[in-house]
């Protein structure tokens, strides 16, 4: 879980939202940190349609960056987390606020043997 304000690549939330995101990340990624799980972790960032006209992918892709900045910071091996960037490319929801459409996804890959 990560909360951006519009128009900006910073997180941003409450005391509780941001201590819930830190437990759940660090829960998640605690085997990958100790070297115990080899797959990666991708972080997908997506824009509203209003941030999406302006400066969209620059946005995008600069929340992405920090995102992985706070993973990296809690451990996880940099080499290991794939940013990819979207838009408003893939809404959860159309004619939703402009907020449920602004998110990140972090999904963790196992690799094929």
């Amino acid at each position: 879980m990560a909360l951006f304000a519009a128009g900006s690549p910073q997180l941003i939330g409450d005391g509780q939202v941001k201590a819930a995101a830190n437990a759940f990340l660090g829960k998640s990624c605690n085997g990958i940190c100790r070297g115990e799980w080899p797959g990666q972790v991708f972080v997908m960032t997506h824009t509203d349609s209003v941030e999406a006209s302006r400066n969209g992918m620059a946005l995008s892709r600069m929340r992405a960056q920090s995102v992985k900045r706070m993973l990296v910071e809690m451990g996880v091996p940099e080499d290991r987390v794939v940013t990819l960037t979207f838009t408003d490319q893939k809404p959860l929801a159309k004619n939703a606020p402009a907020e449920t459409n602004r998110r990140v996804e972090i999904s963790f890959q196992v690799p094929r043997n």
